[in-house]
């Protein structure tokens, strides 16, 4: 009962102190998070107008659309006007494509101006508290870690909320309003492209645990080395002075074997999952062409609606790929937030 509290009281800490850390961005951060629902929305829109063309423009089949859509296809002249000027539709799917580049032209230049702003807010409170830190403090840990959590631990908080945190709101996203405009073309395909989503979920859970203790390995490790070579740097003098020069040498070349080999150890556990992932992957991909040929042949399912299927069946797919990633990522974030807790609770 303790140790949950006290874990309970660790992660309100962590999550306090980056709330904290986050001020002076927040406003930058809310714009992106917003800014990325436009070109999610863009992306389900387009498979909607070649469904139009291909199955009520070109095909002749009656309309079956919402009152909104019916009535902007009426404000041009209706269906026999579209299908004498099909540029038209080309013309909408340019305009889509272009509010979405736009929109991810704002994505991108928010989130860079709220990184570098949450990047600079953490870096001057990590610096002023260290500066405040007993001596005691500093002779339990060595530069060289120090140095690391303030550069490289910081940088992987960085690239969390500048990269991860925005890829998940984008994420759940196109995965909800894919699966609703599938249901609403063909249910018994939809239910078929989402079986096996649960399956690359729960892998990619499995496989979260063994990355997040190699990457916690590792980056404890960057730190020793760090400070191997921070010590020797400044103690140079006194190195030679001993001659203790290969001694130092073949401790860092060690270290350093041992650093290498840490990674390469999860570099292969990395690449089990994704190229692992791949293939479950596309046996959905398969699966799901497959049974929605058979539909196009028992005519349950058209042309069109088919072409739309599989796009948004691949807008489906990539998100949930991209989930096993967001996963590891935030296996590596969550080890740095750790790093620099520990740092900013310490007594001053």
């Amino acid at each position: 009962m303790k140790n949950t509290k006290s874990t309970e009281r660790k992660k309100n800490g962590k999550a306090r102190m980056m709330w904290d850390f986050t001020k002076g961005s927040r406003g930058a951060f809310a714009l992106v998070l917003f800014s990325v629902i436009v070109p999610a929305l863009a992306e389900m829109i387009a498979p909607q107008i070649i469904r139009v063309a291909l199955d009520n423009v070109i095909g002749d089949k009656p309309p079956d659309l919402p009152a909104w859509a019916t009535g902007l296809i009426d404000s041009v002249g209706g269906f026999e006007v579209l299908k004498a000027n099909i540029w038209i539709l080309a013309l909408a799917l340019v305009a889509v494509a272009a509010v979405k580049v736009v929109m991810q032209y704002v994505v991108r230049v928010y989130t860079s101006v709220a990184a570098e702003t949450l990047t600079k807010t953490m870096r001057d409170r990590l610096f002023s508290h260290i500066e405040r830190l007993p001596f005691t403090w500093h002779s339990k840990i060595k530069t060289g870690d120090i140095i690391q959590r303030c550069t490289s631990d910081v940088n992987m908080i960085k690239s969390f909320f500048s990269e991860q945190l925005t890829s998940v709101l984008r994420i759940l996203i196109l995965v909800v309003f894919s699966i609703v405009f599938m249901a609403s073309m063909n249910g018994t395909l939809t239910l078929i492209a989402v079986i096996p989503m649960p399956v690359i979920l729960i892998y990619s859970l499995v496989f979260r645990r063994k990355m997040a203790k190699g990457f916690k390995e590792c980056d404890e490790n960057e730190g020793k080395l760090s400070a191997m070579a921070q010590e020797n740097l400044t103690g140079a003098r006194v190195v030679r002075a001993f001659g203790r020069e290969r001694y130092e040498r073949d401790r860092f070349f060690a270290h350093n074997d041992h650093y290498t080999s840490l990674w390469i150890k999860l570099a292969k556990t990395m690449s089990l999952f994704w190229s692992s992932s791949d293939v479950l992957s596309g046996l959905q991909v398969m699966i799901v062409v497959v049974f929605g040929a058979v539909f196009c042949v028992k005519g349950t399912l058209t042309s069109g609606e088919m072409v739309a299927f599989i796009s948004y069946n691949s807008l489906l797919v990539w998100p949930i790929r991209m989930l096993g990633r967001m996963i590891s990522e935030m296996s590596k974030a969550g080890v740095s937030i750790n790093r620099v807790y520990e740092i900013m609770e310490a007594e001053e």
